[in-house]
């Protein structure tokens, strides 16, 4: 599929100050974006004055209570993870319509979010829809200049965007400030929309590395880290960039190298998880195989919850059996057979090979 940006982009949604910043610290745009570019910045031009209230709204709401939250690499199978706890009941998770708009509605924001309404994701087949769990990086992109949802609008930024938004390598002053500011802005727009004292089930593969960042920002927070193969990691990604990239980059994708960016990216990020879990104590992280979960989604959700000192009601049970069944025609993609490949991901990535036990 050629490369094509939608007219109206998530950053339609987006703060005006934190759109302009962006658009001037990665420029230049490609010619093809500036449709999307004139449409975005008109849409986060008028929308200003009422993020502002918003954004007042929320200050007012921020509480201490720390949320869970669910991290692993992209593609290892945080959103079925995520969806499954959210179809217990037990959970306020954060709507992908407020995701996308955190900060209120106007008509080019509903559009946004009433685009995304579909059966397919495009990169695999996980449905997805204004009222579906989303991950909160994308309504963090909206916010503040430390998402690492901008990677994908600005594909040719990707390596400094991901030092800064998953690393927190060579960030301005004040820019992680801003960053915590915005992450419990969320958690704020998440509690008053679910409108229950539920706890908050954040999902962000971004955050796989945030460990020490979270643990600070909301003391007592709890981590549910799920690992699957890299083979299927490194696959998987690929397709995840290639679908996201083509919706919505603002600069040409094309001619850029992402094999050795994607090892680079698998390497630093779990590395880092690894040394920040062990300063975790044992009641605040768990830890559960892919693979394990899709072999009996119901065991493995009693299994990471019971990790971090939470179990299901019976009623929280049922409703999470009756999502199980209707995910019974559900195919995972399937990646080619590959040697060489496989030979280069166990010499690139042999820890983690050995940290998970794959072959």
């Amino acid at each position: 599929m050629p490369w094509k940006p939608l007219l109206y982009h998530p950053l339609a949604c987006a703060r005006w100050p934190v759109w302009w910043e962006l658009q001037w610290r990665y420029a230049p745009l490609s010619v093809r974006a500036w449709p999307t570019f004139v449409a975005t910045s008109a849409a986060s031009f008028a929308s200003r004055s009422g993020h502002e209230k918003e954004m007042e709204r929320l200050r007012e709401a921020v509480r201490p209570d720390p949320p869970i939250f669910i991290v692993g690499h992209w593609r290892s199978g945080t959103t079925l993870l995520h969806n499954l706890l959210h179809r217990s009941g037990r959970f306020a998770t954060l709507r992908t319509a407020d995701a996308i708009n955190p900060l209120g509605d106007n008509p080019p924001d509903g559009m946004v979010a009433g685009g995304m309404k579909s059966s397919d994701r495009g990169f695999d087949r996980m449905v997805v829809g204004p009222e579906e769990p989303q991950e909160e990086e994308m309504a963090l992109a909206a916010l503040c200049l430390t998402s690492v949802f901008h990677l994908v609008y600005f594909p040719r930024n990707a390596a400094e965007i991901f030092r800064r938004a998953v690393l927190f390598e060579g960030m301005e002053p004040g820019e992680l400030e801003a960053f915590a500011k915005a992450y419990k802005l969320v958690a704020a727009k998440t509690r008053l929309v679910d409108g229950t004292d539920r706890t908050i089930l954040f999902k962000n593969p971004a955050s796989t590395a945030r460990l020490d960042f979270l643990s600070e920002v909301f003391p007592g927070a709890r981590f549910i880290h799920i690992v699957r193969h890299p083979k299927a990691v490194y696959h998987s990604t690929a397709a995840l960039i290639d679908g996201l990239t083509e919706r919505f980059a603002l600069q040409s994708p094309k001619n850029l190298e992402r094999d050795h960016r994607r090892i680079e990216h698998y390497r630093s990020m779990m590395k880092a998880h690894l040394e920040q879990r062990a300063r975790l104590a044992p009641c605040r992280y768990t830890e559960i195989r892919y693979e394990e979960l899709v072999a009996d989604p119901v065991t493995g959700v009693e299994k990471v919850l019971g990790g971090i000192g939470e179990s299901l009601e019976a009623g929280e049970r049922t409703q999470l059996f009756e999502y199980v069944e209707s995910l019974a025609d559900y195919k995972p993609n399937r990646h080619p057979d590959d040697p060489e490949t496989d030979r280069m991901l166990k010499r690139e990535l042999g820890f983690a090979y050995e940290t998970w036990g794959y072959d």
